[in-house]
């Protein structure tokens, strides 16, 4: 997902007082102008767009003075309109986003309305625990969740903050414990990178945890993942075939309670939606 920094230049245009601005793009913003109007003491030039002479006057080596194309007022007029135009197409579309923070494209269409029988579960809050049999949901739910997260996104007055996989993951737990394990033979990517992102995530959605081969190795990297997300209280979907009580049975009561401690338990029930359709 491009960020505002990245993204390829759109030419905006707003309405001040009754008059249009010029259009300009943001990477035009900083360039210099060809030929400035500068203020009587030379000190201030004139803003491109707003025609206000508000923009600080450079002095080179060469003894020549320039400036920037728009003034500081004009620059964050204009990346408001560019944060609002990235918004209203996240929202739109939110694949990008999805795909950015690790999420199947299976799943990218999940969301809260399009669950069946989402409306009879009650939640009021999100849970940390989605659990039940194979196929009632599990995953769709914690994307579902995820993707209010991500097309959320908040910003200042300047930018807009922590898009794509910078404001969540999603990770399969298999998967995760399969490139924790090669890391020990990977030089560039050690075990700690390899954790890192999802240790530091605002938001994780670890997916089926108890599909992977259990072992003291598992139990500890877990334990640590989840210890640190409890630590920071930092939110974080886990779904599992397994109760509360079975993961505390299999992984230990020290990491169940630090799950229980994060939110509540959605336990799913019915038929595998996978097969009965």
């Amino acid at each position: 997902m491009e960020t505002s920094s990245q993204a390829k230049p759109t030419n905006m245009q707003l309405v001040k007082d009754g008059a249009p601005l010029i259009s300009i793009s943001l990477n035009e913003c900083h360039q210099a102008q060809t030929n400035p109007v500068f203020s009587p003491d030379g000190k201030k030039a004139k803003c491109e767009r707003c025609q206000q002479f508000k923009v600080v006057a450079i002095k080179f080596s060469s003894a020549k003075t320039g400036a920037k194309r728009v003034c500081d007022d004009c620059y964050r007029e204009l990346v408001n309109e560019f944060n609002v135009r990235l918004l209203e197409k996240i929202k739109v579309n939110p694949s990008p986003l999805l795909n950015a923070a690790g999420v199947p494209k299976r799943f990218w269409d999940c969301t809260l309305d399009n669950y069946q029988g989402y409306e009879r579960l009650k939640v009021k809050v999100r849970p940390t625990l989605i659990s039940g049999p194979a196929g009632t949901g599990k995953t769709h739910l914690a994307v579902a969740y995820l993707r209010e997260v991500l097309i959320n996104i908040e910003r200042d007055d300047d930018c807009i903050l922590h898009l794509g996989q910078e404001r969540g993951h999603f990770v399969e737990a298999v998967d995760l414990f399969m490139r924790l394990r090669n890391s020990f033979n990977d030089k560039s990517e050690g075990e700690t990178e390899t954790l890192k992102p999802y240790l530091e995530s605002p938001f994780l959605v670890l997916d089926d945890l108890g599909a992977e081969k259990l072992s003291d190795y598992v139990r500890q990297c877990l334990y640590l993942l989840i210890n640190k997300r409890y630590g920071d209280c930092q939110e974080t979907i886990i779904t599992s075939n397994l109760s509360l009580k079975q993961i505390s049975e299999n992984y230990g009561d020290r990491l169940a309670s630090r799950i229980a401690g994060m939110g509540e338990e959605l336990i799913l029930k019915g038929k595998d939606r996978r097969i009965t359709g």
